[in-house]
């Protein structure tokens, strides 16, 4: 019987000891590599512990970084953040509340290390609200730091709290469209767009509209739009998601509009208000305060991109692509009528079809009435913090009137004179004693136009004036030449004194030749200031 326990005893021993020898054969190397690295974590973990107390200041948050990243490589991430916690600087209560960076003894890059480290820690516990905030609080202490920004995205693209992601993801987005970092914004679009996990979420609209903002913002056009895919990933999405219909309106942004074949017909509708029906899913969702301006600056955009189409070879393409633009433009100003630069290039588009399109002139008289509606409640509604709107009301009112010819008078509203005065007006309550030569000049135009030669003058003068405050010599002395064709001795002696003091002022130089510093470098300099006085 004792033989045989101690047979067995062998065999066991026998069987156990080869196993172990062939295992260790196959993978000593990969054993003690990872042996070796754990062992390396623990004596530099033990270094940082008995360090860091007799540590201060920059010296102590570097070390306190470094302890938590080394039991982050241990996946021992709670006592990562009870390190950094106990050892880091005080905590930003809001993104940019900008207490990371107000203390000038230790540097912005340290801050961005420490939320960084701090944010994997959060994240790894699975606390993701707090690890997205300390993402960026590290990009707030410096803004280069992508990789804060796509390990933010990623954990909020992974987050198992849809409805908070999304929204989060959102405004992040909108920061970084913002901040020009346009490729960033695109990756994170397009991985947002198709996570499930948000496809049901009512404020997957809001995405949408951050997508509408990358999309004006970066001036995505139609060709681009189906280049990088986004017409076809789109497309895709609307077969999926509740949200078809908000899909459906920003693909149509793009390839919507049909004009009738028979008449060359294009429903426009400057109305503020009647291009809500064109974007109602998208404005009925969730999306940011900023949604109609959003979409308005969106189809701005677009029109843009049909206005300069490069396609159109002929008149009757050229007159297709005026007519799409024209719809976005009118919709732009629709959605927002303070969309002052919709408002103008919806004035260019239809002067422009006006010899080939009856409907323009209608159209146009439509949406002069509607400018002076919304000109009307701007001065009527909070008027001290409205003259930037009033200006540009103004503005695209001289800009039609002046192009149809229309000078008139200073008391006749439907007139050039009459707009052009009101925005100077404007412009005065706005920036008070700043030199404005262009509105200046086109006021001037206006007056000599209407025969009013000794106000057009005075304001040739003055937007003389302007531009020379301006440092602008060469567009003073233009101004001035326009005012020639008065043939008036005022304006002579004008130029002619202008003309005497620029050449005193070369002459100053000439004579100050023989003082310049007279090596090659000091020569160029004299060079370029006698160059700049011309």
């Amino acid at each position: 019987m004792m033989m045989k326990r101690h047979i067995v005893y062998f065999l066991l021993a026998f069987f156990i000891g080869f196993s172990a020898g062939h295992f260790q054969t196959g993978h000593a190397q990969e054993l003690s590599a990872a042996a070796k690295a754990d062992i390396k974590i623990a004596k530099a973990i033990e270094k940082y512990r008995q360090l860091l107390p007799t540590l201060q200041g920059a010296k102590k948050i570097r070390v306190s970084i470094e302890l938590a990243s080394s039991y982050l490589q241990q996946g021992a991430a709670k006592r990562a953040y009870s390190v950094l916690s106990e050892y880091g600087p005080p905590t930003p209560t809001a993104v940019n509340d900008n207490r990371c960076c107000e203390d000038a003894g230790l540097p912005r890059e340290l801050y961005a290390a420490y939320y960084f480290t701090r944010a994997r820690a959060l994240n790894d516990i699975g606390k993701t609200r707090p690890a997205v905030e300390s993402y960026q609080w590290a990009v707030e202490a410096e803004p280069r730091f992508v990789l804060a920004v796509r390990a933010g995205m990623n954990a909020l693209l992974a987050s198992k709290q849809p409805q908070y992601a999304l929204k989060a993801t959102a405004d992040w987005l909108d920061i970084l469209i913002g901040q020009g970092r346009t490729q960033l914004v695109a990756e994170t679009l397009m991985q947002g767009l198709h996570n499930e996990w948000w496809w049901q979420q009512p404020s997957y609209n809001r995405l949408l509209i951050s997508l509408a903002r990358y999309f004006a913002t970066v001036e995505v056009g139609r060709q681009q739009f189906q280049e990088d895919e986004w017409e076809e990933s789109l497309s895709t999405l609307k077969e999926y998601t509740v949200h078809h219909t908000a899909i459906a309106e920003i693909i149509d942004i793009y390839n919507g509009i049909k004009i009738d074949d028979n008449s060359g017909n294009v429903d426009v509708q400057f109305a503020p208000g009647a291009a809500d029906k064109l974007v109602s899913a998208l404005l009925q969702g969730e999306g940011p305060e900023d949604a109609r301006a959003v979409l308005s600056s969106f189809y701005k955009s677009v029109g843009d991109d049909y206005m300069n189409a490069e396609n159109a070879e002929n008149a009757e393409d050229i007159e297709l692509m005026t007519k799409q633009a024209l719809w976005r433009y009118a919709a732009a100003w629709s959605l927002q009528p303070t969309n002052m630069d919709a408002g103008l290039y919806s004035a260019a588009a239809l002067l422009e079809l006006q010899d080939t399109w009856p409907n323009s002139k209608k159209a146009l008289q439509e949406f002069i009435h509607y400018l002076f509606e919304e000109k009307g409640k701007a001065y009527r509604t909070n008027l001290g913090n409205n003259w930037r709107n009033i200006l540009r009301f103004h503005t695209v009112l001289g800009t039609i009137f002046a192009n149809r010819g229309e000078w008139g008078n200073s008391y006749n509203s439907r007139s050039a004179i009459f707009q052009w005065e009101y925005a100077l007006e404007a412009q005065q309550h706005l920036q008070r004693d700043l030199p404005v030569p262009e509105l200046r000049a086109r006021l001037a135009r206006a007056y000599f136009e209407g025969g009013e030669i000794d106000l057009s003058v005075q304001q040739y003068f003055a937007a003389s004036d302007d531009a020379a405050a301006l440092g602008r010599t060469k567009m003073a002395n233009q101004l001035l030449e326009q005012a020639t064709v008065m043939d008036r001795q005022d304006v002579f002696d004008r130029q002619q004194l202008i003309f005497r003091n620029e050449l005193i002022g070369r002459q100053e130089l000439i004579l100050r030749h023989d003082l310049i510093d007279q090596s090659p470098s000091g020569i160029d300099t004299f060079q370029r200031q006698l160059r700049q006085s011309e």
